[in-house]
């Protein structure tokens, strides 16, 4: 369980503040779009977040596949008060994955040998391209 202070809707933790909101990103080198809905503290340092992630998404409308994952995104203190980072962890509760063409289909069977994919047909990944707990250090 983290250890953190709530101060309003947000849930803070001490030297880490989370805005509730929709974000944007894409990958100037290969066009990938990944967009993140992250949601009001559960509990304090605690966001439920939904991923979209859709391959060459910012670069034209000819997408291979599109991830989808939900997952809690939590904040624990300062790992590193010289540093600010904090340690995180993302909690994830799905992850489904639906590729659009032959090429999708084959490079998802391959990094997941175990799940059956076709075409615009929507799979489970979770613990598979997403790991039920991950880990990871978020700079403020």
């Amino acid at each position: 369980m983290p250890v953190a202070d709530a101060t309003g809707p947000e849930g803070t933790v001490p030297g880490s503040t989370v805005t509730p909101g929709t974000y944007r990103q894409c990958n100037i080198n290969t066009g990938d779009e990944t967009i993140l809905v992250v949601s009001n503290a559960t509990l304090p340092g605690s966001y439920p977040t939904q991923l979209t992630f859709t391959q060459d998404g910012c670069r034209t409308n000819v997408t291979e596949y599109i991830v989808r994952a939900n997952y809690t995104w939590v904040f624990y203190n300062l790992a590193n008060a010289t540093t600010n980072y904090t340690s995180t962890e993302y909690r994830y509760s799905s992850a489904v994955a639906t590729p659009f063409t032959q090429e999708a289909v084959d490079a998802l069977s391959r990094a997941c040998p175990d799940r059956t994919f076709a075409i615009n047909t929507t799979t489970d990944v979770l613990g598979c391209l997403y790991c039920n707990v991950a880990y990871d250090i978020f700079s403020r």
